[in-house]
């Protein structure tokens, strides 16, 4: 089973796709766990109209950051195993079956994955893929020398 955690603030416009597509994604293997800092849009009505099972909202009176909230988040998660999204992010429907998958087969403690990276700063065509890439610790210290192979929400 898996945990997955969300942090935010002010993230009405998106919140409520990446809720759903985490859902959907997720099926029957766990729980979303959110924690929502005060913000001052309504994502705290969009968000406690996600009406699940499986999807629990924290909000809080007050703010505690993106990394405090993760924090919270998980030591309110169900499950040891954890994974990550965005506010603003979209989960394709494979994702968590395939990483939980990989995980229990090579026995890992983290993994990670690549990302269709979209919206208007990606130019010119608004869409750019990551090429998968399999890393041991060494490759991935080098790399991480000169750019971060790394998108924070796969893993």
């Amino acid at each position: 089973m898996i945990s997955v955690v969300f942090s935010a603030i002010n993230c009405s416009e998106t919140v409520r796709a990446a809720v759903l597509s985490t859902l959907k994604s997720l099926g029957r293997r766990g729980e979303v766990v959110f924690h929502l800092d005060p913000s001052s849009d309504d994502s705290l009505e969009v968000l406690s109209g996600i009406s699940d099972p499986r999807f629990r909202l924290l909000p809080t009176k007050e703010n505690l950051g993106f990394a405090g909230g993760l924090n919270y988040a998980i030591n309110e998660s169900k499950y040891e195993l954890v994974a990550r999204m965005d506010a603003d992010d979209i989960c394709l429907p494979w994702r968590f079956a395939l990483q939980q998958k990989i995980i229990e087969k090579m026995d890992l403690d983290a993994l990670y994955s690549t990302a269709l990276i979209f919206g208007r700063p990606v130019r010119p065509f608004g869409l750019m893929p990551q090429f998968p890439a399999s890393m041991d610790p060494e490759e991935l210290s080098v790399s991480l020398i000169d750019r971060n192979p790394l998108v924070h929400p796969t893993l």
